[in-house]
């Protein structure tokens, strides 16, 4: 990263031309398939798979672009904008590999989407629910290697104030979203009622996190009330 100007581009090359490449991608199916489309695209399906939702043509193909190009500008502006844009800069390629991930999952709906309006009943349920299981594995490798920033992370009160609640919260998260993920691809076998599985068991780990994080505050405070001396040698923690 260069770290003179306000907005500058990502060293990682490789990562930004990959995002630009999916979003050109992106766009580009959007126009090609635009005329093959219907006024009114079936865009969201009930947990039995039976069409609930409409779009505007416009909306259901060009939402797409529209997202990536908001994930290309977040990957380009966050590192930029942070005050610990230090440590940001520590897993960049963590970071990238992500947005990368969470673009390609944008594209795969984008495709379920335009084949079910085509015709070609792809089953939305478990293209989704596999998705979102990988994503959710990457997000656990990205989790063990974040370091405290004010934007990418588990950010609680307690995260954000200490760098050894920040790594020991990163550090369970990382496991819980990777058994997570397992859990989300292993409930296609429900792929009917797997939404709820999905919902409840996220809600479940951000939660168990959130205490988990003012756990390891709390003890830490006992520790430096404890013994006072101790208190120089955790200042920076």
């Amino acid at each position: 990263m260069n770290k003179s100007g306000f907005f500058q581009i990502s060293s990682n090359h490789i990562t930004t031309l990959l995002l630009v490449a999916l979003l050109i991608g992106s766009l580009a199916i959007s126009t090609y398939f635009y005329t093959q489309m219907p006024d009114k695209m079936i865009t969201h399906w009930n947990n039995q798979e039976i069409p609930d939702g409409k779009s505007s043509r416009e909306v259901g193909l060009f939402i797409f672009p529209a997202i990536l190009g908001l994930i290309t500008t977040l990957f380009l502006l966050i590192p930029n904008i942070d005050p610990l844009k230090k440590n940001i800069l520590k897993f960049e390629k963590q970071f990238g590999t992500f947005l990368i991930l969470l673009s390609s999952f944008f594209i795969i709906i984008q495709a379920q989407i335009i084949s079910w309006n085509l015709k070609v009943f792809i089953s939305p349920n478990i293209i989704r629910t596999i998705a979102i299981g990988i994503l959710f594995f990457y997000l656990g490798t990205l989790l063990k290697h974040a370091k405290r920033n004010f934007f990418i992370g588990i950010k609680t009160p307690w995260t954000l104030n200490s760098d050894f609640v920040w790594n020991k919260t990163h550090k369970l998260g990382s496991i819980l979203f990777k058994i997570l993920a397992s859990l989300i691809v292993l409930s296609t076998t429900f792929y009917k009622q797997n939404f709820w599985i999905i919902i409840g068991s996220t809600i479940a780990t951000v939660l168990i996190l959130i205490i988990y994080s003012y756990h390891i505050h709390s003890k830490k405070q006992t520790k430096i009330k404890s013994n006072p001396k101790s208190q120089k040698k955790t200042k920076k923690a």
